[in-house]
């Protein structure tokens, strides 16, 4: 009966460690992809400036005024 409980009590832990080693992979990729993405964004948004005419959102509301 103790060997039973023993046995169960182990895979029990290795079942958790592998959930662990699971979610912990999981969000390693999430954050890879994140960082990505941030990257991304900043790139974009430096790059905005450097347009020739940019028209201020605002000016977008009514494109028939001159």
């Amino acid at each position: 009966m103790q060997e039973e409980r023993e046995q169960y009590m182990d895979s029990l832990e290795r079942q958790m460690e592998e959930q662990r080693e699971q979610i912990q992979r999981t969000l390693d990729r999430a954050t890879e992809d994140s960082d990505r993405r941030r990257k991304a964004l900043e790139k974009l948004l430096s790059a905005l400036p450097s347009f020739p005419g940019r028209t201020p959102v605002r000016g977008l509301r009514n494109p028939r005024r001159p």
